[in-house]
């Protein structure tokens, strides 16, 4: 089976994303009859690629992307879903909603909007250093700069050297304040031209100077790490729902089902059930065929019967030990960091629910730093500033009950969590635990 590539594009308003994703399905031969038509639905003769992506109506009126779009194609190398994020600050939560299951993202460059006699950040437009954050705080490894509407500056090696010089700068200074210490990946600046072809699927002659690979050929070649392993695996299943069932006279069958996010289980073996504490033996495990197998690993959805009867359900954990967070009792994560997605703002004084994998507890934020994205280098930490919808900020929080988090930087699923309000029950804000 091939390999699955989830791939965003990103970036401001009008930077060309919808147009490139039209482009490269356009160039990559994987269009149907119905799609093709959509083209030419402008009646101008020249293709909409924009128009296979924007679907609402409220987009096409607009000109803009509103909601996450997705397109499926593969090539000879691999399987790729492709999401169309809106660049509209307005909408940063839902880019942030596009780029959370990322493997590569594309953030678009438009050279026409670029004041190119300011040097470094200053060269670069908000948004694209807002979804140059959000990228970082996401985790998402494998980011491709691609400088669009190259055909707008005629082809101007020397402006695209500046972007270059620019983006790289700006990205090393974000990642050395979000993520201290991290594995950082330096992205690939590529030149294109969405709306002419240029250097999507094959090599422009237009960019003779760039000895890069195509855009679609570096994805092609592209290594990406897709496992989400911790770097301490240990066994981790959440309970997603306890299933009853009687089994012959007097039999009555009790097991626990979930995914498997961490580690391996064995029949006999010993697992610790959070965050009661008890401690008992595994007695049988069924697959989701409802066959015995003797050992699940991650990613396996299972049934597990235990030695013995616990009170345990949905929301409980169980695990081989205690995971080493640096708090004992697990009620404290004490560096997040979270985009607000809510009309209203963040209430320090409100509790908040938390919900981690299938777990839910009440919550206090304290310690609030709203991100400068203009000056991320040099923020002054500030208590309880105002965060309005779409700030990036971080935050210290404090739990009800206890959690079995990880950083999400050495797994997604148990690192990450949102925020939901108790009245309301809108969810105002996604997190990461760092």
């Amino acid at each position: 089976m091939k390999e699955t590539l989830r791939v965003i594009t990103a970036g401001s308003v009008d930077d060309g994303k919808s147009t490139l994703i039209g482009r490269l399905l356009f160039d990559a031969k994987v269009l149907t009859r119905d799609q093709l038509e959509i083209l030419d639905e402008n009646g101008k003769g020249a293709p909409d690629f924009a128009a296979l992506t924007d679907g609402l109506i409220a987009e096409k009126e607009q000109g803009i992307t509103i909601d996450v779009a997705y397109r499926y194609f593969t090539t000879d190398s691999r399987r790729y879903i492709l999401a169309d994020c809106p660049g509209h600050e307005s909408y940063t939560r839902n880019m942030v909603t596009g780029a959370s299951t990322a493997d590569v993202a594309i953030i678009l460059i438009d050279p026409t909007k670029l004041d190119f006699t300011k040097q470094g950040d200053d060269l670069l437009l908000i948004q694209t250093k807002r979804h140059s954050a959000v990228l970082v705080m996401l985790g998402v490894r494998h980011i491709i700069a691609a400088v669009n509407k190259m055909d707008a500056i005629n082809f101007d090696e020397k402006k695209y050297r500046q972007i270059e010089t620019a983006y790289l700068g700006y990205y090393k200074k974000i990642f050395a304040s979000m993520r201290p210490g991290g594995d950082m990946v330096l992205p690939a600046i590529i030149p294109i031209s969405a709306l002419q072809g240029d250097n999507i699927v094959d090599a422009s002659k237009k960019l003779a100077w760039y000895d890069g690979a195509p855009l679609l050929s570096y994805l092609d070649k592209l290594s990406v790490d897709q496992s989400s392993v911790a770097k301490n695996p240990i066994a981790i299943m959440p309970v997603q729902y306890v299933l009853k069932e009687e089994k012959g006279v007097g039999t009555k069958f009790r097991g626990y089902q979930g995914r498997v996010e961490s580690g391996s289980f064995k029949t006999g073996s010993v697992v610790l059930v959070m965050p009661m504490g008890a401690t008992i033996a595994i007695k049988e495990i069924y697959n989701e065929s409802g066959e015995q197998i003797d050992t699940a690993t991650m990613g396996d959805i299972i049934t597990i019967k235990l030695n013995g009867e616990v009170e345990a359900g949905r929301g409980s954990y169980i695990t081989q030990h205690k995971v080493d967070d640096g708090n004992d009792d697990g009620k404290a994560l004490d560096n997040t960091m979270l985009c607000w997605f809510d009309n209203q703002p963040l209430n320090p004084n409100s509790k908040y629910i938390l919900k981690h994998t299938t777990r839910e507890t009440f919550v206090k934020l304290s310690a609030i730093n709203v991100k400068n994205l203009n000056d991320i280098t040099n923020q002054a930490t500030a208590n309880n500033q105002l965060v309005a919808m779409n700030s990036i900020f971080s935050a210290s929080i404090k739990l009800q009950e206890p959690i079995l988090g990880m950083s999400y930087y050495d797994h997604r699923n148990l690192g990450s969590f949102i925020l939901i309000d108790p009245v309301s029950f809108h969810t105002v804000a996604a997190g990461v635990i760092v």
